[in-house]
């Protein structure tokens, strides 16, 4: 036994009250662990993560509840897929929670991995589009090139038309 633990059981005389107290010790450890666990869930997001990675964490901490044997019930693993989701993820999520009891949880982590490749393919094509229409708007078009900004094609502005003065002088004999 370890010293550090040793110190833990003085005052114990017997062997059950030593297995006792050991029993106390890990159960209240096992107890802290599972609250830090499941803390861990429901703070878990997705955001920015890639789906699959997104998937995984929440894949280890239900393994490491269950290695305590505390795991996740499978629509506890569901939620906790759906609650970490941004709303991005609305139509899946809606669809799952609607009719949660048609979707095992193996589909339910497919359609995730699945809509995030949708919505990445989106995003390329909308920046694509963006881009190209950056690109586009940035190049002159050949009639406006050749024009300055103060080039009005012989108009003279606003009070000159046709290089003529349009004003009205009142003051003449």
């Amino acid at each position: 036994m370890d010293e550090s633990f040793k110190n833990k059981m003085i005052g114990y005389v017997s062997a059950s009250d030593i297995w006792n107290r050991i029993e106390d010790y890990f159960s209240k450890s096992i107890r802290y662990r599972v609250k830090q666990l499941k803390t861990h869930l429901k703070l878990t997001k997705k955001q920015g993560l890639p789906a699959v990675d997104y998937v995984s964490r929440i894949k280890r901490i239900d393994d490491s509840l269950a290695s305590l044997n505390f795991p996740l019930t499978i629509d506890e693993h569901i939620d906790a897929l759906l609650e970490g989701l941004n709303e991005d993820y609305q139509n899946l999520i809606t669809t799952v929670s609607i009719k949660s009891e048609l979707y095992s949880l193996q589909e339910v982590e497919m359609s995730i991995l699945s809509y995030d490749d949708m919505l990445e393919k989106f995003c390329k094509s909308e920046l694509f589009l963006a881009q190209a229409h950056l690109t586009q708007s940035a190049i002159p078009s050949s009639s406006s090139a050749s024009r300055s900004v103060g080039d009005r094609r012989g108009h003279g502005g606003r009070f000159f038309r046709g290089g003529h003065a349009f004003f009205v002088n009142n003051n003449r004999p």
